[in-house]
């Protein structure tokens, strides 16, 4: 069993404390507020949002914690300019024609504010200035729990079956705890809890059964970071643990780390996921302690205090000081294989470390890409087949021209193209079967395909992993008059992985660029794989005809 400890991250605090203290925060001008209603650009404003968000995780943290007296008074600096901000709301959330008012919007980034700064006057009692101190109570009162609290408010967070409701009423719920009393009143608090209680069983119910994030590990880590940090603040207010912590459900969803990583620490990265991502120790503490969960991560991927870009404060702060009540238990070199049924997701790899991944599910998912039926395989020696995870957040990226961009589309995975069409939208675009049979070595996955495509009277694909040898074999049986081209994404050139197991077909490679999560530029390999000009595939049924591209990936 393996005992988390915090010394490098205490060691990364300091470290930025020393490295910011002569630094002014940078500045949010109205002119970078506008940007994305003109022009849908987020990350201009977002550049110098989440750097103030770092000044803040980096002294609210280390003023409580080493309560140095240059840190205290760098944090009185950094809460003055935090309150100076027109809002704490992100330009993409705000609709000024609707809410002229956008500094009672409460979005993700206002209830994390707030949630933020009322633990640091919480943990930093006695060590600020009192004027200060009131000002920050003022604001947070302003802008986010009289609105929130006011008489029939309903935000659209609430009851939500995504990230909003875990993020957004886990930091009010924080709020609250914190300072509900003092602001509101008992009896408002406790109604106000209820109804936070309320809105974040929804949130749990709405997992299915296996307790899949279907958006993977990192959205996973961003809700349920904060849902933990809310219970283990309701469990101390309280004296009792939330119900919603010991349901069946919940059981499952604190167990889905274990089925999202492969053991050298690689995500499964569908949807909106990256391949690195990394966990808060914090959270998995909680979970630890709220449901009992064992787990039996590598340890590679706890999140450090750089993981998150945005730095967001509750679970940085909750990894700092509960992180090292988190026991890893051993994770074990051999065969594994793990089923997540309703989400229709498959996970094996072998002992030497190679592995693969796939899902069935729609096209209609939380952050949803047209995808179902892409896999990933990796081997000891990296990711050969991939997915690209999130890209480059837009006004396209969540409109129109969505599937239109390389990652979110069926052109930016390990799937087919039937005709010069992707797969179809929406949630009738899903899995008909999706099998899963383990014969000796050879694991087999078959998912029937034929709803998510237009043109096709069957679409079928098997892979076979060879826990042996640690190779995916790949057959797609199509049965189309259109050409068909079989596509494998990946981002360096896997040439040498590739054996192609039909001599009517040809293999070719070209390179796209894409942007990132994060707007940085990546040259995508991608290999399509056809019939040769003089095949035409075998005769079908009612003259269709039936096309078998088939393909191994090997290390």
């Amino acid at each position: 069993m393996l005992i988390m400890k915090n010394t490098e991250l205490k060691t990364r605090i300091i470290e930025l404390s020393d490295e910011l203290s002569g630094e002014k925060m940078p500045e949010l001008t109205d002119e970078l507020f506008g940007l994305f209603e003109k022009n849908g650009n987020r990350l201009a404003y977002e550049n110098v949002y989440f750097p103030r968000r770092r000044f803040l995780a980096v002294y609210g943290i280390s003023a409580v914690l080493f309560k140095r007296k240059e840190d205290i008074k760098k944090l009185e600096y950094v809460l003055e300019e935090v309150c100076r901000e027109k809002t704490w709301a992100l330009p993409a959330h705000c609709d000024s024609k609707k809410r002229p008012d956008v500094e009672k919007e409460i979005d993700l980034f206002n209830a994390e504010t707030a949630g933020a700064l009322s633990e640091v006057l919480k943990r930093a009692k006695g060590l600020l200035d009192d004027s200060l101190c009131k000002r920050v109570k003022d604001e947070i009162a302003r802008r986010v729990l009289i609105p929130f609290t006011s008489e029939g408010s309903r935000y659209g967070f609430e009851n939500a079956h995504h990230n909003w409701n875990a993020v957004c009423c886990g930091s009010l719920g924080t709020a609250l705890i914190n300072l509900g009393e003092e602001l509101l009143g008992k009896e408002k608090t406790l109604a106000a809890l209820d109804r936070i209680n309320a809105s974040l069983k929804v949130f749990v119910d709405s997992f299915p059964e296996d307790g899949a994030c279907l958006e993977g590990a990192g959205y996973f880590n961003y809700g349920i970071s904060f849902l933990t940090a809310y219970g283990r603040r309701y469990k101390e207010y309280t004296g009792k643990t939330a119900d919603l912590f010991n349901s069946p459900k919940m059981a499952m969803i604190a167990d889905f780390p274990n089925k999202a990583f492969f053991l050298n620490g690689r995500a499964v990265n569908f949807s909106d996921a990256v391949e690195n991502e990394k966990l808060h120790r914090g959270m998995l503490a909680g979970l630890q302690e709220l449901c009992g969960t064992e787990y039996f991560v590598n340890a590679s991927i706890m999140a450090d205090f750089d993981s998150d870009p945005c730095y967001r404060f509750l679970p940085l702060f909750d990894d700092l000081n509960y992180g090292e009540e988190l026991r890893l238990h051993k994770t074990e070199t051999k065969n594994r294989l793990s089923v997540l049924p309703s989400a229709q997701w498959a996970v094996a790899e072998n002992a030497a470390g190679s592995g693969f991944a796939v899902k069935g599910g729609n096209n209609d998912e939380p952050h949803n890409h047209n995808d179902v039926g892409s896999y990933i395989y990796m081997t000891s020696e990296g990711t050969i087949a991939c997915e690209l995870g999130a890209g480059e957040y837009t006004a396209d990226y969540f409109g129109a021209g969505r599937y239109g961009i390389l990652c979110n589309g069926t052109q930016g995975h390990s799937l087919p193209i039937i005709g010069k069409d992707g797969q179809l939208i929406g949630k009738d675009a899903k899995a008909g079967k999706f099998q899963v049979t383990k014969n000796g070595d050879l694991i087999k996955v078959e998912i029937d395909l034929t709803g998510c495509y237009r043109g096709c009277e069957r679409a079928v694909r098997q892979l076979f992993f060879d826990t042996v040898d640690g190779s995916l074999k790949v057959r797609d049986e199509i049965l189309s008059d259109e050409d068909i081209i079989d596509r494998i994404i990946s981002k360096k050139d896997i040439g040498d992985n590739i054996e192609i197991l039909s001599e009517d077909q040809e293999i070719q490679m070209h390179r796209e660029d894409f942007s990132n999560h994060y707007g940085e530029k990546e040259s995508i390999c991608i290999y399509e794989i056809k019939e040769k000009k003089d095949g035409n595939g075998k005769k079908g049924v009612d003259g269709k005809r039936l096309h078998c591209i088939t393909y191994r990936l090997h290390p």
